[in-house]
């Protein structure tokens, strides 16, 4: 069944992340809060190896479809599908996404030398290695000179065109977006220069003695959890399809909790592409689960009742909320992870040790946050979505025609007002299109002033995460009473849209056909994710 999705409660109008089957299954790799990003082969199922020798090339258009980034067997580049070049107002710039430190500086005279040790080395240590190191699941490792000078040639047009490293989130000339980002991978333009530089001046190695600092590597683990659970069995990855296993967890609470982190620690990483962690408030799961405590999951834990609270893939840091701040689990909750696991096609590889880190707080915080959704909104004028002129605003149905290169869908929703409405506290935002999405952009309209809260101009379904805004929770962005959020999603159904052409090959089809909302692969979506807080005296509040 078709899902439809908006904010609803008695009081502020809100419906909870939910992983039914219909909605997970439409987004393989839905959500994936991280701090990096990694992606094998997403088309045959094989990592692929790399070759420098061909590389440039050229590029589908995404990152992560036809190897890494854009690099590998098909090279790197713009893409026919990359659109114009984000970011070029200078964004990024300092290692957020890599744990401190200070970016490199550029050489002061035009024509200097650019060399590993002094400028590339820690551009490639904060962004760049939390995929590309070896036993992780990008095609080839970077984390030494030998190993990336060979891959200039690649890298200086991956960065420029924004595909690497994968942050889909830009400023554009529509777009200034609030705040800052936590764990932000963006280069900025003095940065991505340098990646030219070195690759025009044949990538020099420099002197040791003149190497800069590298920043510190990040935690990827929770320090003194709260709980440890590991994986009940061990499961064989091999051949050359996908899987999804789900492990059912219990984390034994005894009482009501409040969760202020959560990471997957992968048990293999060669094999390990992302994870969903997923609570289970009723233990549906426990009727599914095989004698070993694990089921076959493909698109979601096909548990009616289970709530997306976190996710990971290759380099992710901890999901930590904002200070003060938690999610709240009841008691006897059960957990369940679903491991999305990609073969090497060389062998059998195993998994006997994936882990899942909780922290958490049995002391109600000051602030009661939890993850929802709005969108996919087939009809126009909907009565809870704010009446005429709300709900489907393009209406009178979503449909994207066979051959339309810039189709624009727009999903308006109200938030309540009057003298029971709060103001919400925005901690992570993300959007969420299949393969015909080019472009998805996230507003608020509201009197004082309008305000874009999220644009993703060079969408691309292999590449999504969520985007956690930096700062204690009441600086954040808000929603307020009678807030207007607008989602605006463009498509590009035709044979120019790269995803669309390997879409139509897997279904064997020709020519394109008219896409509606749907879980399919040719189905499409307009939706958003919202991470939002309210204070603890305001959690009955919160369904």
């Amino acid at each position: 069944m078709r899902s439809q999705y908006w904010f609803r409660s008695n009081r502020i109008h809100l419906v909870p992340f939910r992983g039914s089957a219909a909605v997970v299954a439409s987004a393989l790799c839905f959500f994936t809060i991280v701090s990096v990003g990694c992606s094998a082969d997403e088309t045959s199922g094989q990592n692929t190896k790399a070759d420098p020798e061909k590389a440039p090339g050229k590029n589908s258009g995404s990152a992560g479809s036809n190897g890494s980034g854009g690099e590998g067997n098909s090279g790197a580049g713009t893409g026919e599908n990359g659109g114009t070049s984000a970011g070029e107002n200078g964004e990024g710039g300092e290692f957020a996404g890599g744990g401190g430190g200070k970016p490199a500086k550029p050489p002061t005279t035009p024509g200097a030398s650019v060399t590993w040790h002094e400028h590339i080395a820690p551009l490639v240590a904060a962004k760049c290695t939390g995929c590309h190191l070896d036993g992780g699941i990008a095609p080839f490792p970077l984390g030494s000179y030998q190993e990336s000078a060979k891959w200039s040639p690649a890298m200086a047009p991956a960065t420029r065109s924004r595909l690497m490293p994968p942050w889909a989130a830009h400023n554009t000339a529509e777009c200034e977006m609030p705040g800052k980002f936590k764990d932000d991978l963006r280069l900025s333009e003095a940065e991505v220069g340098l990646f030219e530089e070195w690759n025009k001046q044949g990538a020099p190695e420099g002197d040791p003695k003149n190497a800069a600092p590298l920043p510190a590597a990040p935690a990827l683990t929770i320090d003194q959890p709260a709980r440890s659970l590991k994986i009940p069995s061990g499961v064989s990855v091999a051949g050359t399809q996908d899987s999804f296993v789900c492990f059912r967890l219990d984390p034994d609470l005894k009482s009501d909790v409040w969760l202020t982190g959560t990471q997957i620690i992968p048990g293999n990483s060669r094999v390990a592409h992302h994870g969903l962690l997923y609570l289970d408030e009723n233990d549906e799961s426990a009727q599914l689960v095989n004698a070993d405590g694990t089921y076959n999951c493909f698109g979601g834990p096909t548990v009616g009742g289970a709530q997306l609270i976190s996710a990971w893939a290759p380099g992710s840091v901890p999901t930590l909320l904002p200070a003060k701040t938690g999610m709240p689990v009841k008691a006897g909750s059960k957990l369940v992870v679903q491991m999305h696991y990609h073969p090497t096609g060389a062998g059998v590889e195993v998994d006997d040790a994936t882990t899942v880190q909780l922290d958490f707080v049995t002391q109600e915080p000051d602030f009661v946050a939890a993850l929802y959704l709005l969108g996919n909104f087939d009809q126009e004028n909907l009565p809870f979505a704010g009446g005429v002129g709300f709900g489907l605003a393009t209406g009178p149905e979503f449909l994207i025609p066979a051959g339309a290169e810039a189709h624009v869908e727009t999903n308006r929703y109200q938030l309540p007002g009057g003298a029971f409405a709060l103001p919400l506290h925005l901690w992570t935002i993300a959007t969420h299109m299949h393969y015909v999405g080019t472009d998805m952009k996230i507003s608020v309209e509201r009197d004082a002033g309008d305000q874009c809260l999220l644009q993703t101009p060079m969408w691309d379904f292999n590449w999504q995460r969520g985007y956690y805004f930096d700062g204690p929770v009441t600086e954040l962005p808000q929603l307020l009473p009678g807030d207007i959020l607008q989602l605006r999603c463009t498509y590009n159904n035709s044979l120019t849209n790269p995803f669309v052409r390997e879409a139509l090959t897997d279904q064997g089809l020709k020519a394109p056909i008219d896409v509606r909302l749907g879980e399919a692969t040719l189905d499409e979506m307009c939706l958003g994710v919202f991470g939002l807080a309210v204070p603890k005296v305001f959690a009955a509040a919160l369904p």
